[in-house]
């Protein structure tokens, strides 16, 4: 009979870690936005919580006990040499498949990390935690290279939630806020966890009325490696928490965690002083779109995403669903239903970066749309149109 793996109480490693998430609660709702001080404020907190620590170690000082002490149900790291043995922590799984990329034997495909099959046979019992404990330790002990250990307080316990390369340049959110507090902007979302994080910053928001566009800068960091730095200029609807915006605009900047990190903050707010900011240009192909009726609205904007260049099966399948959701802020049946529907449909997009290409897309999507319209083009072919 094979092994039920969700009978075992054992963990291997903590999953990621939601500390904070608010955006939701502002949909429709401009009085829920906070100003971006008191964001700060919440962050610092967190962020001394955390108490963070970035230790520089060599590989072959790193051991993992699978067993968690013989006890535990969950593994436990510790820096060891001849002379100390460190404090036992936790680690997260996303920290023991960069270390499994790390001890990955000579000759083996990219695909084939230790962590995968180590995962397999740990969940089982006791036995194999202690062939895998060892195992570890022989293939760390053999890697001789500097990494960067990160680590926070996780429900009070000290825990490594991910390793980089020793030139990794970590970047805390409290220092991307902070240079921003001098700008009015107030809170429309905030989302952090154990991983990354994204912030979504609007100004006047008292001028926020529920559909209308207004200017936002979508920012994401990432704690653990994932990604770069990036932030995009935006335009943002309450009823949704998605942005909008035009391939033209300069509205987009993305820097990898590499080198001095003042540096970056500096080209960071360089990048935000330069943003396009009103996107009248949108805005007027926008409400132009609200006003716009189309029949068989969905049967044309599938048929035009089928053949359109940059749009996948499964960026029509999202944009289905999408297209019946409540939340879209354009009456039903519109151009502007059309653009609110790609624009929700980015959201399913994993990467932030790929995610604003499909947001900027979805504008030049619509733009020849009503272009086909004005000059009484078909739109699609008429044996395709409902009768």
């Amino acid at each position: 009979m094979p092994f039920d793996a969700t009978q075992s109480p054992y963990r291997f490693g903590l999953g990621n870690k939601t500390f904070l998430n608010f955006g939701k609660q502002a949909r429709g709702l401009s009085k829920k936005l906070f100003p971006l001080s008191t964001g700060l404020e919440i962050i610092e907190d967190l962020e001394t919580k955390w108490q963070p620590i970035d230790s520089p170690a060599n590989m072959n000082m790193v051991h993992i006990d699978f067993t968690g002490g013989g006890n535990g149900e969950l593994p436990t790291f510790q820096f060891r040499s001849k002379k100390s043995i460190g404090q036992a922590c936790r680690i997260t799984r996303h920290a023991l498949k960069q270390l499994g990329l790390q001890i990955q034997q000579k000759g083996l495909n990219r695909n084939v990390n230790p962590y995968q099959l180590t995962e397999a046979l740990c969940i089982q019992d006791e036995d194999y935690r202690k062939i895998m404990t060892v195992a570890w330790s022989k293939m760390l002990d053999a890697c001789d290279k500097t990494m960067l250990f990160r680590s926070k307080v996780i429900d009070g316990v000290r825990t490594i939630t991910s390793i980089q390369s020793e030139n990794y340049a970590p970047i805390r959110d409290s220092l991307l806020l902070k240079s921003l507090t001098d700008r009015g902007l107030h809170v429309a979302g905030m989302t952090v966890s154990s991983l990354s994080s994204n912030y979504r910053l609007v100004e006047q928001p008292t001028q926020i009325k529920v559909g209308t566009p207004v200017d936002m800068l979508d920012i994401h960091n990432s704690d653990g490696g994932q990604r770069s730095l990036m932030v995009f200029q935006k335009m943002f609807e309450l009823i949704c928490t998605n942005g909008m915006g035009r391939e033209t605009t300069n509205s987009e900047f993305v820097n990898r965690h590499f080198g001095d990190r003042q540096v970056i903050v500096e080209r960071f707010m360089q990048a935000v002083n330069g943003f396009e900011k009103g996107h009248n240009e949108f805005l007027e192909i926008y409400n132009k779109a609200r006003q716009t009726e189309i029949d068989d609205l969905w049967t044309v904007m599938e048929h035009r995403m089928g053949n359109s260049t940059g749009y996948t099966k499964s960026h029509i399948e999202n944009a289905s669903v999408a297209f019946n959701s409540n939340l879209i802020a354009s009456d039903k049946g519109t151009a502007g239903h059309v653009l609110d529907s790609l624009t929700l449909s980015a959201q399913a997009e994993k990467s932030p970066f790929a995610r604003h290409q499909l947001e900027m897309k979805a504008t030049s999507f619509v733009e020849h749309l009503l272009f086909d319209l004005e000059n009484k083009k078909e739109l699609i072919p008429v044996e395709l149109l409902t009768i």
